[in-house]
């Protein structure tokens, strides 16, 4: 199964960027959103071409940092190890765009944006890989990926060997 492993971890890559720019997305639109805007006016003005320049560089960052938190390993992960190092990555990321907002000479007044975009990026990252987990699954109990194994042997033991690989064609 190394080849689909290798295949769901190159496809990790777009698809965490994709979240991101999704929750990037999502959080702008929320800002602004008449519920939001008419409780907290907003008082500054970005517009969505440019705040998605600056989400699209941002998102690179994330991922670069992802890769260096080992969420791109081939190694499978059992989903809650996954999930606590896309939310410790993603902490790690969030800090870094908030020095980088204290640091900057420019002033971003949207504490909500930079809020919201950081809890639908864990989400979205959480969701779109726990998608992909789901279809990796159906492939492989469709036969995708699997590896031809011939059993030498006859007895007991092979027999279980045998059944142990018809009922959970992933060993």
């Amino acid at each position: 199964m190394k080849k689909l492993d290798l295949f769901f971890a190159v496809i990790l890559v777009p698809v965490d960027y994709f979240a991101l720019i999704l929750a990037a997305a999502v959080a702008y639109s929320l800002r602004f959103a008449a519920y939001f805007a008419q409780r907290r006016p907003v008082i500054f003005a970005l517009p969505f071409d440019q705040y998605m320049r600056i989400a699209s560089a941002v998102a690179f960052g994330w991922i670069v940092i992802y890769a260096l938190s080992g969420l791109y390993a081939i190694s499978r992960r059992k989903k809650l190890d996954e999930f606590k190092k896309i939310i410790l990555a993603s902490t790690a990321a969030f800090g870094g765009v908030l020095a980088a907002v204290v640091f900057s000479r420019e002033l971003f007044e949207s504490r909500f944006i930079l809020l919201a975009s950081w809890v639908f990026a864990m989400a979205f990252v959480w969701m779109a890989r726990l998608f992909l987990r789901m279809v990796r699954s159906a492939l492989i109990r469709a036969g995708f990926g699997l590896k031809l194994v011939a059993v030498i042997g006859k007895g007991m033991s092979a027999e279980a060997l045998v059944n142990m690989i018809a009922r959970s064609p992933k060993y």
